[in-house]
């Protein structure tokens, strides 16, 4: 999963040289200043979900084609 989050963000954010994605570094070191009890994601905001919800079922559709095609590989 590592490599697969790096690529992402390498697409999205631009390759890095460094051996470690900066951004990565930073959250990880603020992991402990995290109130991880009581937090909430996009998927929690129901305004956000209008705008969120067809972009979830893309990304599951793609995975899921990604996942067909690289069974029949095998």
């Amino acid at each position: 999963m590592k490599l697969l989050a790096g690529a992402a963000f390498a697409v999205r954010m631009s390759p890095s040289s460094a051996p470690e994605v900066m951004h990565f570094k930073r959250f990880q070191q603020q992991w402990l200043f995290i109130d991880q009890g009581n937090f909430s994601t996009s998927a929690d905001a129901s305004e956000l979900a209008d705008i969120l919800d067809p972009v979830k079922v893309q990304i599951i559709n793609f995975a899921d084609r990604q996942l067909a095609a690289s069974e029949k590989l095998v």
